[in-house]
């Protein structure tokens, strides 16, 4: 799976449309689709916050590994 199919799963799992969660990392919508469907790279300062705002896993969201959220531990 790519980054751009986890970036989805990562919204859908957070049950927000592509304008919300656009507008928490702060994108537009149509970036967002771009993105989701690989027309376009992410920008790192938007990922960070993908990874923040969601407690998501960097192993997992940029390279498929290990699970979805990170350990509140870390």
């Amino acid at each position: 799976m790519s980054i751009s199919k986890r970036i989805k799963e990562t919204r859908k799992m957070f049950k927000l449309t592509q304008e919300d969660f656009g507008s928490k990392i702060g994108i537009s919508q149509r970036m967002v689709s771009k993105i989701e469907n690989d027309k376009c790279k992410i920008k790192s300062e938007h990922l960070k916050k993908i990874l923040e705002i969601f407690s998501i896993n960097p192993n997992w969201l940029i390279f498929g590994k290990g699970d979805v959220l990170r350990d509140e531990f870390e």
